[in-house]
């Protein structure tokens, strides 16, 4: 099974981008020339588009967000307090006896000793993601940056507690606090940072538009019976993604072409990332 990725996932919800890739096919190009390229194409759709990049990250907890506490068990009793292993309890509400949660605590260890039972709570409000993001990436993000971190196919809230000033192997230390009840510290995560978005507008791949001299840009368009030529656009911003060390570019287009257009590129044969393209865009 193909392993997806999240981004471009969300976009294709919207985009409905198909892309293909074949040998070129060009009568003007000779034999080796052919050898060096592939076509690929994709449908170009109205949808949203996002502007973000994303990294790995390991869940934590700092050793405020965990609370120890103690209270007589008697044997009898032992059973009913193993029972709250894993439980999540809500500000106020009662965990054992006369014991009440102060936040949103998650019940994590328990031992008993001299018929007293130790009870470790994990505040799951105070988690926190620790992540190295790219030094150029520093200029697109703040403390207001829109940020989510994915767990198991769920995406949880996140907020940046904490930018580094150090940059070390071109990268700087950022640090995510985030929430969830199903995480516990070692959960590996992937923080995805929201950087730009752009409703009902239409796009398509940066490699599939061309430019001319004077910086025009046109792409190739596919018509009723099957053709392709060549047609004048207008474009607008730029948005990139960036999901596990890969980039996407789209460009949005502003005019020229109708949403549901076929369009038409070349891509290097031997560009190592041409596998993508037909892995996540087929």
């Amino acid at each position: 099974m193909k392993k997806p990725i999240p981004i471009i996932a969300l976009t294709v919800l919207l985009l409905s981008a198909v892309l293909s890739a074949c040998r070129a096919e060009s009568s003007e190009s000779s034999s080796n020339n052919e050898e060096l390229v592939k076509w690929a194409e994709m449908i170009v759709s109205v949808g949203t588009i996002q502007s973000s990049f994303s990294c790995p990250g390991i869940i934590t907890a700092p050793e405020e967000a965990f609370r120890t506490c103690s209270l007589p068990c008697r044997e009898p009793e032992e059973k009913a307090v193993r029972n709250l292993y894993g439980r999540v309890f809500n500000p106020g509400e009662t965990i054992f006896s006369d014991l009440k949660a102060v936040d949103h605590e998650k019940l994590v260890q328990i031992t008993f000793k001299d018929q007293q039972a130790v009870l470790t709570l994990l505040n799951v409000d105070r988690l926190q993601v620790p992540v190295k993001i790219p030094y150029k990436q520093l200029r697109d993000i703040n403390y207001l940056t829109e940020v989510t971190v994915s767990f198991e196919g769920k995406s949880l809230p996140a907020s940046i507690e904490s930018i580094g000033y150090q940059i070390d192997a071109k990268q700087i230390d950022v640090i995510l606090g985030t929430t969830g009840a199903e995480l516990l510290p070692g959960n590996e995560v992937t923080a995805e940072f929201i950087l730009g978005e752009r409703e009902n507008c239409m796009f398509a791949l940066k490699e599939a538009i061309g430019r001319d001299p004077d910086g025009s840009a046109f792409v190739y368009v596919q018509l009723s019976d099957g053709e392709y030529v060549r047609q004048n656009i207008v474009c607008g911003e730029e948005f990139t993604m960036q999901e596990n060390g890969h980039e996407w570019t789209f460009i949005e287009i502003l005019s020229g072409i109708r949403d549901g257009s076929r369009i038409r590129f070349q891509i290097a044969a031997d560009d190592p990332s041409a596998y993508l393209y037909e892995e996540f865009f087929n």
